[in-house]
């Protein structure tokens, strides 16, 4: 947890009355970053998630190259790790792991997508060879025959 000794923070809390807050420090540990604040010992402690603050109307959109490097695991990920760091901005790095925590779960639903294609494209490939092997027993002719041969004593047919 970071503290920062930083000015009375107003913290709007969802549409409350704001709360001015003399002591505020970050959670960057949390699977999403908050920004906690208080008034001191033993008071309230409010939070809200913690975002990067913008440096204005213009500014470049992050292309997807530029993703990698913001992307777990890949080969600069230690670089831009230290950078954050050294450019000791808590609201910079709690933006980056927002942006880890929802690239993972994005790569995970997508896995699962993939596995729920290949299970659904194995089970119409199963279902249309099954549909096959009735068409050749010549299926819904010998239904059909039955069917007006024996409608008479069928249940669901007499009232």
């Amino acid at each position: 947890m970071h503290i920062a000794p930083l000015r009375p923070l107003d913290l709007n809390t969802n549409g409350k009355e704001d709360v001015i807050a003399p002591f505020i420090s970050y959670n960057l540990n949390a699977t999403f970053p908050k920004l906690l604040a208080t008034n001191g010992c033993g008071c309230t402690v409010h939070s809200c998630p913690l975002h990067a603050c913008s440096v204005g109307h213009y500014h470049t959109a992050i292309s997807p190259k530029d993703e990698l490097l913001l992307t777990k695991g890949m080969q600069f990920t230690d670089l831009v790790d230290w950078a954050l760091v050294n450019e000791d901005d808590p609201t910079l790095q709690g933006e980056v792991q927002y942006f880890h925590t929802h690239h993972s779960k994005v790569v995970q639903i997508a896995c699962h997508i993939g596995a729920l294609k290949e299970s659904l494209q194995t089970e119409c490939l199963t279902m249309y060879h099954s549909s096959d092997h009735l068409a050749a027993t010549n299926m819904i002719a010998h239904i059909c025959r039955c069917i007006d041969r024996n409608s008479n004593k069928a249940p669901y047919f007499t009232g």
